[in-house]
């Protein structure tokens, strides 16, 4: 008796399947650190344009001190200079829970003058894992002789990691 198969059998079938799942396990994996990476370049990203226009700001007021913006604080938030806030911006809150935050997500701490964000690191399924990022404006002075009361008018604001 000769019996022809027009199917797959079920071992056949098994085999593919978990062949499918190991390749999509490897991908997930891969696109982890992709998305990973991704974030942090967006992170030094927006990190290099604040510090830009807080350089524009402290320009213009050496320029033209009468026509310039104010002079930023040490506690303010740095997003207030720049164009346009970035789309993951939340905002400022007082004495912000890190915890209820989204990840992913920068928000301006304004009891503790830091610009934080939040960011997932090796995001297992059911482990998350997250850091703070930390950020405050901090004057620079290039020049050692400006340490006097003058300071500010020589000095460029940067932000910097807290």
């Amino acid at each position: 008796m000769n019996i022809l198969q027009t199917g797959a059998s079920r071992f056949e079938f098994a085999i593919a399947v978990i062949v499918v799942a190991v390749l999509i396990g490897v991908a997930a994996n891969r696109l982890q650190s992709t998305r990973e990476a991704a974030e942090s370049v967006a992170i030094q990203q927006l990190i290099t344009h604040i510090n830009v226009a807080l350089a524009n700001q402290a320009q213009a007021r050496r320029i033209d001190p009468a026509r310039a913006p104010a002079c930023p604080r040490e506690r303010q938030n740095p997003l207030d200079f720049v164009y346009e806030k970035p789309a993951n911006y939340l905002g400022e809150f007082y004495a912000a829970a890190p915890a209820k935050q989204p990840a992913g997500h920068w928000w301006f701490d304004r009891a503790l003058g830091n610009l934080t964000y939040r960011q997932e690191i090796n995001s297992q399924i059911f482990q998350p894992r997250w850091i703070l990022l930390k950020f405050k404006v901090k004057f620079f002075c290039p020049v050692p002789n400006l340490a006097g009361p003058s300071a500010a008018a020589g000095s460029t604001p940067v932000l910097v990691p807290d």
